[in-house]
């Protein structure tokens, strides 16, 4: 690390402490310049300056390993972490889809004849820039840091692009597939499903070949979750479009409303289901990294 002006004043430190004063536990040639904010073990210059925290190794270890994206995959990890995340900044999340939402409920109504595709464009352009910068406010809560609505939605509009693409070419292969046969639609449904988090979160390489390598070992599982998350989806814009219907019949002065709040909702589900992909996302990926640091460890050829 080059030397900086903390660095400087920490030696200073420690240079004017008598020989008798404690050491660093993590580097023995050095005095302890201050202690850990938690358990109090001793630190030195190095340390403090090396680490974003006043922590020791083990405790900053510790923290981490309490962090959303630090838990290894598992059904009921990827529910509560999606949950977590979800609760996180809800009252952003509300407000980011039922901004995006409003381009889309306008389109339904001022033209009704090309609802259908105008819709569709709507979701996967705007609408997804929004599910994105409420992904990104996740991604960073599950890392435990914080932004603002204005970063979130720069890091949005900058990996657009690629999630547009990640997701369109998963739909088509998705759709390919299940035109083949049932039963392969639903594998590279299952092995896809967190295309979106990848391609969000890693901005180079395949995010369908990344997705496929993640979901590897862990299909049935994930097509539990998929199907829960979906069900519920499907449950509530189907909800939504029977108030809809009926709102256009008793109250057609309200049907404006009606349809944003639609739209709205069936928003916020479909964000539902993808912060649950973005658990499974964080879930998958620790326990990728586990696995590799198991078979470094078991394997001296490696090192």
């Amino acid at each position: 690390m080059p030397p900086t002006l903390a660095t400087g004043l920490w030696e200073l430190m420690d240079s004017s402490l008598p020989s008798a004063a404690p050491k660093c536990p993590s580097h023995p040639d050095r005095l302890a310049a201050t202690t850990c904010s938690r358990c109090g073990t001793f630190l030195c210059s190095q340390c403090v300056v090396a680490r974003p925290e006043r922590l020791c190794a083990a405790c900053l270890a510790r923290k981490l390993s309490d962090l959303p994206a630090s838990r290894p995959y598992s059904f009921r990890g990827a529910l509560q972490t999606g949950w977590t995340l979800l609760r996180a900044r809800f009252g952003l999340y509300l407000a980011l889809t039922g901004v995006f939402a409003l381009p889309e409920a306008l389109v339904r109504l001022w033209v009704p004849g090309l609802q259908a595709l105008l819709g569709f464009l709507c979701s996967t352009t705007l609408g997804l820039v929004g599910v994105l910068a409420c992904l990104s406010c996740a991604a960073e809560a599950g890392l435990g840091r914080r932004i603002d609505w204005w970063t979130a939605l720069r890091a949005a509009l900058r990996a657009w692009p690629r999630a547009f693409l990640a997701r369109l070419g998963a739909a088509v292969q998705v759709a390919l597939f299940f035109l083949l046969l049932i039963v392969p639609g639903f594998i590279r449904w299952v092995q896809l499903c967190v295309v979106t988090p990848v391609a969000l979160l890693e901005h180079s390489g395949s995010a369908l070949r990344r997705s496929a390598e993640l979901t590897a070992g862990w299909g049935w599982s994930l097509l539990g979750l998929l199907c829960a998350a979906n069900v519920l989806l499907l449950l509530l814009v189907g909800s939504t479009a029977l108030l809809v219907g009926e709102v256009a019949e008793l109250a057609p002065p309200l049907l404006g409303p009606a349809v944003l709040l639609q739209t709205w909702l069936a928003n916020v589900g479909a964000l539902c289901v993808e912060m649950l992909m973005l658990g499974a996302y964080f879930g998958l990926k620790s326990s990728t990294e586990r696995a590799e640091e198991l078979l470094f460890e078991q394997d001296p050829a490696s090192r």
